[in-house]
């Protein structure tokens, strides 16, 4: 029997005193994905925040590889193989993107990360700063990929991102899935993450 590597449990993120969510409960094991979805600002970045330990006012438990999420401590499971992707970049600006990914040693597959940056439209010399909000985050979903990963968590993965790198990113998650990889991600409406052959549990934020 495969063993639970997400578990969360009666989850309530607050904001001050302001409850973010209705509990919610679920779970992951190897080889699953997850999707919650719901409208703006009712708090799917809030529960993900939890989980990496961004955000520490919350009820329920969570455990990310039978380990609580700690503040300031994300690199516990980035050393476990979690790859989290914010949906509001975070990268060095005054970077060029092949010096970058020279920072990211354990990045594999390199021929096929600059194969897909060229088809994203980066070029290589460009500096970070120069790229739009979508190639930004191209940017971090190929690190997030190509870095040895067992769980990739994405907040709002379609979000600045057109359908052709979409189509990519959905071909390669699959692999990654079908690998034993866990995907966590959310998003404003459940059919924007459809991946062939692959059962995805929907879980849907209401107020």
């Amino acid at each position: 029997m495969k063993k639970e590597i997400i578990k969360v449990t009666n989850l309530i993120a607050f904001f001050g005193d302001r409850l973010l969510n209705r509990p919610i409960s679920f779970s992951a094991k190897k080889g699953e994905s997850v999707m919650l979805y719901g409208k703006n600002g009712i708090g799917k970045s809030s529960l993900i925040n939890v989980m990496i330990g961004q955000v520490t006012s919350y009820t329920g438990n969570v455990f990310l590889y039978s380990q609580k999420p700690q503040r300031n401590k994300f690199y516990i499971l980035y050393n476990a193989g979690v790859r989290y992707v914010p949906q509001n970049p975070i990268l060095p600006m005054s970077f060029p993107i092949e010096e970058y990914f020279k920072f990211f040693r354990n990045v594999s597959f390199i021929d096929k990360v600059k194969t897909f940056i060229s088809k994203a439209g980066i070029k290589k010399e460009s500096l970070i700063a120069e790229l739009s909000y979508g190639q930004k985050r191209i940017v971090e979903i190929i690190l997030a990929l190509y870095s040895n990963p067992s769980c990739i968590i994405v907040d709002e993965l379609s979000s600045g991102i057109n359908e052709k790198n979409l189509d990519f990113f959905y071909s390669e998650l699959n692999a990654f899935l079908k690998a034993g990889g866990i995907i966590l991600t959310s998003g404003h409406n459940k059919n924007e993450y459809l991946i062939n052959n692959t059962d995805v549990q929907l879980l849907q934020f209401i107020e």
